[in-house]
Parts: structure tokens; sequence; C-alpha cells
């Protein structure tokens, strides 16, 4: 009776045993799984960090090339606003004739618009430039001084356009004493 009872007790442990190994070979083969999953989830990662430490040196590189090229710019537009000013110092002063027809550009102002012209904006991957239409105005004022440049620049860089003040003309007024006198004997003219 105690034999029975002990192979009975033996064949449950046994088969206990066996429930146990087969449950740890599929947790075996659930880790490594798991393992290779984690594996490829870190060269994926490894992978984006590239690309990520990439966008970020070329986000840097433009904005310093942004930032020169803003400072060239300024620089640019302080030496022709000292231009601008000695020109109309230049007229208010009687030393400059301008009847709208002196397109002639002076000494080094075209080495200017040549600094102008070669700053560089834009970022790395939009490099090609901007294909902005110039408005019909100032396509007309550039026409004017083509002449002056070579036409590849004036090709290239159609939207860079520098513009004269205009000269000063007399405005007319309705309230003025001679349109009032010229209306008035205009009026008794007609009666």
């Amino acid at each position: 009776n105690e034999r029975n009872e002990a192979v009975e007790e033996a064949r449950a442990l046994r088969e206990e045993r066996d429930e146990v190994s087969r449950q740890a070979a599929l947790a075996a083969v659930s880790l490594q799984k798991s393992a290779d999953i984690i594996d490829l989830l870190k060269t994926r990662i490894g992978k984006y960090d590239k690309k990520i430490e990439e966008a970020r040196t070329t986000v840097r590189n433009d904005r310093l090339k942004i930032k020169k090229g803003l400072s060239d710019l300024m620089s640019c537009l302080k030496t022709f606003r000292q231009y601008l000013e000695a020109r109309q110092r230049d007229r208010d002063n009687g030393c400059l004739v301008d009847h709208g027809t002196d397109t002639t550009l002076p000494e080094g102002f075209q080495a200017l618009l040549d600094q102008v012209r070669s700053i560089q904006l834009h970022p790395t991957e939009t490099s090609a430039g901007s294909n902005r239409p110039a408005s019909s105005s100032a396509a007309a004022v550039h026409a004017g001084h083509e002449s002056d440049s070579s036409p590849d620049e004036s090709s290239e860089d159609s939207d860079v356009v520098f513009i004269e003040p205009p000269t000063k003309r007399r405005k007319r007024s309705s309230t003025s004493p001679k349109s009032k006198k010229k209306r008035a004997s205009s009026h008794s003219a007609s009666k």
C-alpha cells in the first residue's frame, strides 16, 4: 500500500517536472525573441541618432551661413545708404544735376552691386536661388540699368533692384492762390 502511494507520488512529481521544463523552454524561446527585438531596436535607434546628428550639423551650418549672409547684406546696405545720402547731399547742394537720364554708376558702385549679388542667404538644400518674378515697375527700372552690368548678372539676379530716389517735382495744389485765380478766370470766361 505504501509502495503504491510512493509510485503515484513519483509519477505526479515527474509530470510536474516535465510541465516546468516545457514552460522553461517556452520562456527561453520568448526571451531570445525579446533579445533579438531589443538588438534590432538598438540598431534603429543608432541610425536615427546618426540622422539627427547630421540634421543638427546641417541646421548649425545653415544658421552660420545665414548669419554671415545677413551680416554681409547689412554691410552692403550700410554702404548703399551712405552712397544715397551723399548723392542726395550733392543734389541738394546743386553739385549734381539729375535729369533722370544719367545711368552711369559711380566708381566702386558696381563692385558693391556684385558684392550684394554674391551674398548667399539660402540654406544648403535650397541654394538654387529664388525664381520670384520682378514687378513691372522694378523690371522697368532694372532694364534701365542693364546696360551697365553684364547680361549674366542681370538675368541671374533680376529680383535685386536698386531704385534711385525720384527727382523733386513741384506738386500742384488745388488750394494754391494760382490755381484759384485760374479757376476763377476760367469760370468768368465761361459766363
